[in-house]
């Protein structure tokens, strides 16, 4: 089920509404959504009191995408009285009941410091649930994390596990260090044929780079008379 969620990552003048997955199996009742959805319209439209309003009345019913969207507001200094621990709060109570977007935001915050200082350790594991949740970001920060030992030990074969993850979910960058990753052999098994596929499928999203590393391999697999890699279980993407 989707929500209507403010954007943490963009700047207050140029904010708009974003779909944001809400990991409740039971689906929002269609009065909260309209609400939400007309609370997101509002605030877009510069109606902040109002939406702040909607927003506060949404979060004491209990819907985490409010408790999220009051915690934007506080960052982006436009409650009455903003607070940096009062989002923190909010922002965690709403991850704290399954909305995968505070999750990933708050691997956000504590990766900038914007909470006041830099905590590597608690973006990894605010990342890590919104990967576990299915977020691809989620997925390619987490990765990004165990290949870097950013807040997690380095473990290229965990970065691989949680690269692929996201590259089987379309993400364009995650396809193209899994192809690197199999090419090299680090973290897994080398595969020259795994390496050109995923290149072709980064290639298809648009990389430039990854479509001449496509190209070469695939000279390559030729010399040596290699045959086609099938996709790997599961992709939806085509290379």
């Amino acid at each position: 089920m989707k929500y209507r969620s403010l954007s943490l990552l963009r700047p207050a003048a140029a904010v708009l509404a974003a779909l944001a997955f809400q990991a409740a199996t039971a689906a929002p009742p269609s009065d909260v959504q309209a609400a939400l959805q007309a609370a997101v319209q509002d605030y877009d439209a510069g109606r902040l009191a109002r939406a702040r309003a909607a927003f506060e009345r949404l979060s004491r019913a209990g819907v985490p995408a409010a408790d999220h969207n009051l915690a934007v507001m506080h960052l982006k200094g436009e409650m009455p009285q903003s607070s940096t621990q009062e989002a923190l709060r909010l922002m965690t109570r709403a991850a704290q009941h399954g909305f995968v977007t505070a999750m990933f935001d708050l691997g956000r915050l504590h990766e900038s410091g914007q909470l006041g200082h830099v905590d590597l350790p608690a973006a990894y594991r605010w990342y890590a649930q919104a990967a576990k949740a299915g977020s691809t970001a989620g997925q390619v920060e987490t990765g990004t994390a165990f290949y870097l030992g950013r807040g997690a030990p380095r473990d290229a074969a965990q970065a691989a596990h949680w690269f692929r993850a996201a590259a089987l979910g379309g993400d364009n960058g995650a396809q193209y260090l899994l192809a690197s990753m199999y090419e090299a052999g680090d973290g897994l098994p080398q595969d020259l044929r795994l390496a050109r596929y995923w290149y072709g499928a980064a290639a298809a999203g648009g990389d430039p780079a990854a479509a001449l590393k496509a190209r070469a391999l695939a000279q390559r697999l030729e010399q040596a008379g290699d045959a086609a890699a099938a996709p790997p279980a599961g992709v939806t993407t085509r290379p």
